[in-house]
């Protein structure tokens, strides 16, 4: 129960601080929704060809923070 009460703690923050930056963060979220969202379509077309991308935290997060590009490197690895 702590723990979900400090995780709501931690997202009324985050929310806050999104809304007191929302020029300076907003960029950020709209890369990370389009990371996740090629993410998404790579693993829906390239799927035949078997290039696939697990769906995990690391997946998920590295496509989040780094966007498209994240995502394009990670399908460059997994063909090596």
């Amino acid at each position: 129960m702590m723990k979900y009460i400090f995780a709501l703690l931690i997202f009324i923050i985050f929310i806050y601080i999104a809304i007191r930056l929302k020029k300076y963060i907003v960029p950020y979220i709209i890369s990370g929704i389009l990371g996740i969202s090629v993410l998404f379509l790579i693993n829906q077309f390239l799927h035949i060809n078997n290039i696939y991308l697990p769906y995990n935290i690391f997946t998920i997060a590295l496509s989040f923070i780094g966007g498209i590009p994240a995502v394009i490197t990670m399908i460059i690895l997994q063909i090596i």
